[in-house]
């Protein structure tokens, strides 16, 4: 009795000590250094989810020593102090009444020196010199229940009573919650915890420190609201909805993803992706950098709103250069690609399909390496990468047919526009053909006039040449150029009536290079400057006038030269109907390419040069 009454109070003693040391105080930097392990290990950032059981939890062991069951029996008594608000109970057989008993889960282990074949053991340790943990059970990922545990452990006869008590304690241990975060993502480790290793590893593990902390707040019944606690006071509010709703975060993440895609499109629309640039590298290149800039701000905007990783600047500047990299890469590729396979002569259709085809290799390739490179590069976020770059395939296929409507309905405006500006031209040309031969007629009138009654001979001789001048004119009338050779032979006309009038007086050459013959030249541009030197200048001089049509062919087109030794042209502009239209002709057919100019020294002359380059 006495003895009975030792040991209750040796067990009572022990309950407070392990009570006492379960609740004792942390100081701050290790308790929350102990919280990072159960964000950690416990969540994998895409739910709020940390899997328990929900229930008792009761232990059967069946096992071949002794000492497993003591093992056993000082675990549970250590886990009914730091999970109090759980009974967790020993069970001694599998009958119906023990199983009521338990009123929950139950864990139930089987120890002994045998393999397990069975395919039903899908997870299982590492197997360390012939000694192997195997689980099966639920364990759920994206639930928070975890039903029942069955455990076999297979243990060979060299193993010392530390290892085998290090084997069962992990164990059970590990089958009372649900590691789901990553390994690579890890920054706080505790070497020898059981929760430690993202893989089943129960070698020189121990019940430690952070593993109570961890099963402890993990069953408690505040727990959600002390993992928040913890997450708002050291991080912030939004990285705590970030981080337990990540799923929820997904639609809002790509709402900004694309209202920033589609703000850069509008931006960019007309400046940068439908511009025509001299050379097509350019367009690749700097809608590349485009692209990259927008991945970079999507990135930024997300990691800042929505993103649970904490990045540093070196970090951003690592992933911002990666991504601009990337597009510039990807972008040349795709230009030699296109330079080599996609040819002019193609319909547009398989071009575009050609260039959809293209794209959407050249982003898929990458990620295939990766899942075959990376172990952590799982198949899910393959096809993730490849369905994002079908969509940037046919979302650029899509671009190049708007661009090339829009390019097509340009060319019809162009078009157009060019067609009216000519029938505007030849209006305007004809106009002006309409006015000068009325004017030549005018003088030439008033010419024969003046010479009926004093010499009637040469009045008949005047009025047969402008019959036939104007017989020339008029045959050709519906023509807005004539050769250089027509246009000699109207003015030769022209003189020889002019001739006529002032007899002696005028006298006149003509100079035409043989090579300019045949050059077009816009109609009625030669007579008016020969019309302009007989009025303004050798009909106000009494001596003898001469007038000299030179033309000759030059570097960049024809020269016009017409001189006369009449009188000198006044200062300032040249003024006068025939010279105006012939600016006006000028202007209009050859659009700033043909130039009229005089001058007095050292020769008097009405010079037009004529670009035709």
């Amino acid at each position: 009795m006495k003895a009975k009454i030792i040991l209750a109070v040796l067990l009572v003693i022990i309950g407070i000590t392990h009570v006492r040391s379960g609740n004792q105080k942390l100081n701050p930097d290790t308790e929350k250094k102990y919280w990072r392990f159960i964000k950690e290990r416990l969540f994998d950032g895409e739910t709020s989810i940390a899997s328990k059981f929900q229930n008792n939890i009761g232990i059967h062991l069946k096992a071949e020593c002794k000492d497993d069951s003591i093992i056993v029996n000082d675990l549970l008594k250590e886990l009914q102090v730091l999970i109090p608000n759980k009974k967790i109970k020993y069970c001694n057989s599998l009958t119906r009444n023990d199983i009521e008993n338990i009123d929950g889960e139950l864990i139930n282990i089987a120890i002994n020196k045998s393999p397990i074949n069975s395919n039903r053991h899908v997870r299982r340790s590492k197997n360390i010199n012939g000694n192997q943990i195997y689980y099966s059970g639920f364990k759920g990922l994206y639930q928070s229940d975890i039903f029942m545990q069955q455990i076999h452990i297979q243990l060979n006869d060299s193993i010392t009573f530390s290892e085998r008590k290090r084997y069962i304690e992990y164990a059970i241990l590990r089958s009372m919650c649900t590691i789901k975060g990553n390994s690579q993502e890890a920054n706080t480790i505790f070497p020898n915890a059981i929760f430690n290793d993202f893989d089943y590893d129960p070698y020189q593990t121990e019940f430690s420190e952070v593993d109570k902390f961890l099963l402890q707040k993990l069953y408690s019944e505040d727990f959600q609201e002390q993992f928040k606690s913890y997450l708002i006071e050291n991080y912030s509010r939004r990285y705590y909805r970030a981080f337990l709703f990540k799923e929820q975060y997904q639609s809002i993440k790509m709402l900004l993803a694309v209202l920033i895609i589609l703000f850069v499109l509008a931006l960019s629309y007309k400046p940068v992706i439908f511009r025509n640039y001299k050379r097509k590298f350019i367009s690749y290149l700097v809608i590349a950098i485009l692209i990259g800039f927008t991945a970079i701000g999507i990135h930024m905007v997300l990691q800042h709103v929505a993103l649970c990783g904490i990045y540093d600047l070196y970090i951003n500047l690592i992933i911002s250069g990666g991504l601009l990299s990337l597009s510039v890469v990807t972008a040349s590729i795709l230009f030699v690609m296109e330079y080599l396979f996609i040819k002019p002569s193609m319909s547009f259709i398989k071009r575009v399909l050609i260039n959809i085809v293209f794209v959407f290799i050249i982003g898929s390739i990458p990620s295939i390496v990766l899942q075959l490179a990376v172990p952590d590069f799982g198949v899910a976020r393959m096809i993730n990468f490849i369905t994002f770059s079908f969509v940037f395939a046919i979302g650029r296929g899509f671009l190049l047919y708007i661009k090339e409507v829009g390019d097509f309905k340009i060319r019809e405006k162009d078009f157009e526009l060019i067609k009216l500006k000519e029938l505007n031209t030849n209006a305007e040309m004809q106009s002006l053909n309409a006015k000068i031969n009325p004017h030549f007629l005018y003088n030439s009138l008033n010419s024969i006039a003046g010479l009926a009654r004093s010499n009637p001979d040469k009045t008949e001789q005047m009025a047969i040449a402008l019959s036939d001048l104007y017989k020339y004119a008029t045959n050709r009338s519906a023509e807005q150029t004539s050769s250089i050779l027509k246009e000699v032979e109207m003015v030769k006309s022209y003189l020889e009536i002019e001739k006529i009038r002032f007899g002696a007086r005028l006298t006149y050459s003509i100079q035409l290079d043989p090579e300019t013959e045949e050059v077009l030249i816009p109609r009625n541009i030669l007579q008016p400057l020969v019309e302009n030197a007989i009025k303004h200048g050798i009909s106000k001089i009494e001596d003898e006038g001469e007038i000299k049509l030179a033309i000759q062919k030059s570097i960049k087109g024809i020269i016009i030269k017409v001189y006369d030794n009449g009188l000198v042209f006044p200062d300032g502009l040249v003024s006068g109907f025939g010279l105006q239209s012939i600016q006006d002709i000028l202007k209009l057919y050859y659009k700033g390419k043909a130039e009229l100019s005089w001058q007095n020294v050292p020769e008097k002359m009405v010079l037009v040069e004529i670009n035709s380059k």
